[in-house]
């Protein structure tokens, strides 16, 4: 199985999200990620069927795709996708929104740096902490009733890959929402948890860098298995159009 990644550019993904009337799972693939679906059979099956949107992430993807295929690919970052989106007006109309991963608390900070948003249309869930991809049939139910319950316009989930993907890949059937965003780390930057790499770093393409010079511990395996994902990428990554 090759992987698929999808290329567009933020005004294309608006215009597709705005007329599309089929429900979607929209993730953001960077260089661990194509590690993952090389060595995780959950991540693979998860990120592989029709109604997924994988858009390029990570500086060294769009680098190495660019060589491959003689053209050039910019990348769009799961955090400023979410920016994005939630200060667009046409995107922002009346929808109403359900975060999992973010929790109630930090209601007030979503509300203020994201005016458009409105407080009756926001619901939260953080779901308790797993170390396996796992998920019991209780949280599952408890996530899709939660969801069910009100007419989900867009369903984010940030609460890391792989179990992300795996996440909305299981209840992909069972939820009654417009569109699927799985984007990373974007809740822990909005609400100030972790801290993103200054903009010159995210320019250059070096947040690796500066994830591993600041938290070395937990970023080791991730920079090295990116980079070991490179060669995968080489051969078996193929990209289309929006």
């Amino acid at each position: 199985m090759i992987l698929e990644l999808t290329y567009t550019t933020f005004k294309e993904l608006k215009e597709y999200i705005l007329k599309s009337n089929k429900k979607k799972i929209f993730s953001f693939i960077n260089g661990y990620g194509i590690f993952l679906f090389n060595n995780n059979k959950k991540f693979k099956e998860s990120i592989s069927n029709q109604y997924n949107i994988n858009l390029i992430d990570g500086a060294p993807v769009a680098l190495i795709l660019s060589l491959k295929r003689f053209k050039k690919f910019k990348r769009i970052r799961g955090p400023e996708f979410t920016n994005f989106l939630l200060c667009d007006k046409d995107l922002m109309s009346d929808k109403k929104h359900f975060f999992i991963g973010f929790d109630n608390n930090d209601l007030e900070v979503l509300l203020d740096k994201f005016p458009l948003l409105r407080k009756e249309n926001i619901f939260c869930y953080n779901p308790s902490y797993i170390e396996t991809l796992e998920f019991q049939t209780n949280e599952i139910n408890k996530i899709f009733n939660l969801i069910n319950q009100q007419k989900i316009d867009y369903l984010w989930i940030g609460i890391g890959n792989p179990k992300q993907e795996v996440l909305s890949n299981i209840i992909y059937p069972i939820v009654k929402v417009g569109s699927i965003f799985n984007v990373g780390a974007a809740f822990d930057y909005i609400s100030s948890k972790k801290k993103q790499a200054p903009r010159i770093f995210q320019v250059c393409g070096l947040e690796w860098a500066y994830r591993l010079f600041t938290d070395f511990n937990h970023s080791k395996k991730k920079v090295w298995r990116s980079l070991m994902s490179i060669f995968y990428m080489l051969k078996k990554t193929e990209v289309k159009e929006l």
